[in-house]
């Protein structure tokens, strides 16, 4: 009997085994999709969304609660249309609310905390990769906070601050918001489709409000559960090279020379800044390379790096003395020095810049 049973447990099990792994992609089971319209002339940022342009696009308007009532509608209606030109991106949030004077709107310094006003926020993956995102949020004043995603929210990065546009206004009717983003203050890939979520908090009620996934399982960065956003084909970085001016030290070359452990620190840095600078401008996907073995995430073993570097003390005996030497770690901002911005025309004149510099960027 039990011989007879085993096939048929082990189609149930793997059939479920298939499932559950679709269903845990999307906390709502479904991704949701929205698609971006291209326009020639972007909307006045002032928060009133009176531009006709916003008309061309269709309302996302269905939001559900995580808090307090998971997957119930959310109590107050919302609505979000999404155009955008060659050179930026605009999201227009119209939230209405039952209680307009009960708005909570407090903090006008940006990059500060808005959760604890009545806020909205977009969370852009814009190279669809699942991992990694940008974070935008803003509250009835128009207050911005801004914040670069990687791991999925495993690091958060509040220091990252790129140019960007919020204005916002108050009515009778609740508050509107208009948000705009240059494509030049993100990284994204060529394909013309996004990672998209968005959140309404209502702070009053202590209510989270989701446009695809509501699920208590997921946070809010955990951007592989978002849902799609396409029809971006028309969006344009324009032209955009990096010159890397950071800075180690009038004698950092001659340590170099003298210890190799210091020479190959400089080259993890170069290659760190090369790195960030390959991905800011999807310079791979420009030119066409997959680079499969090197860029897969199973034949890429991940360290992150520790917040806190403890130090070590030596102590060294010169004649009756002694001598106290401590060292600590490094930490590197890659992304920080590839910000750092040249526009130019044509490549000769970074190049000749460059040989000018240095013979060899390379460390022996």
């Amino acid at each position: 009997m039990r011989q007879k049973l085993l096939p048929r447990t082990l189609a149930v099990v793997l059939f479920f085994g298939f499932l559950l792994p679709l269903w845990a992609q999307t906390g709502s089971r479904v991704q949701k999709q929205s698609v971006a319209i291209f326009v020639e002339t972007g909307p006045t940022v002032d928060g009133v969304l009176d531009d006709p342009v916003w008309e061309l696009s269709a309302p996302l308007s269905d939001l559900q609660q995580r808090d307090p009532q998971e997957g119930a509608p959310a109590s107050e209606y919302t609505t979000i249309r999404i155009v955008y030109t060659k050179d930026a991106i605009y999201f227009g949030f119209r939230c209405d609310d039952s209680q307009p004077a009960a708005i909570i709107a407090t903090e006008r310094r940006r990059d500060q905390d808005l959760t604890k006003d009545d806020s909205v926020a977009v969370l852009l993956d814009t190279f669809h990769d699942r991992r990694n995102a940008f974070l935008f949020r803003t509250n009835s004043l128009g207050t911005q906070f801004d914040a670069l995603l990687t791991e999925e929210g495993l690091d958060i990065n509040v220091s990252w601050d790129e140019k960007w546009e919020a204005e916002a206004n108050r009515s009778e009717e609740g508050w509107t918001v208009e948000v705009m983003i240059p494509f030049k203050s993100l990284r994204m890939g060529p394909q013309g489709e996004w990672g998209l979520e968005i959140e309404r908090l209502i702070r009053r009620k202590n209510e989270a409000a989701y446009w695809n996934t509501y699920s208590r399982d997921f946070k809010f960065e955990e951007v592989s559960q978002a849902g799609l956003l396409s029809g971006l084909e028309e969006a344009s970085q324009g032209l955009r090279w990096r010159i890397k001016p950071y800075v180690l030290g009038g004698k950092y070359e001659e340590l170099a020379d003298r210890d190799s452990v210091f020479a190959q620190l400089r080259n993890i840095m170069d290659l760190a800044v090369v790195a960030a600078l390959l991905e800011k401008e999807g310079l791979l996907q420009r030119a066409g390379l997959e680079l499969p073995h090197m860029m897969s995430d199973e034949a890429t073993e991940i360290f992150y790096a520790p917040r806190q570097v403890a130090s070590q003390v030596s102590f060294i005996k010169r004649g009756r003395n002694w001598l106290i030497s401590a060292s600590g770690g490094v930490q590197i901002f890659p992304w920080e020095v590839a910000d750092r911005t040249e526009t130019s025309e044509t490549l000769a004149p970074i190049r000749a810049k460059a040989l000018v510099l240095a013979e060899n960027w390379w460390a022996n």
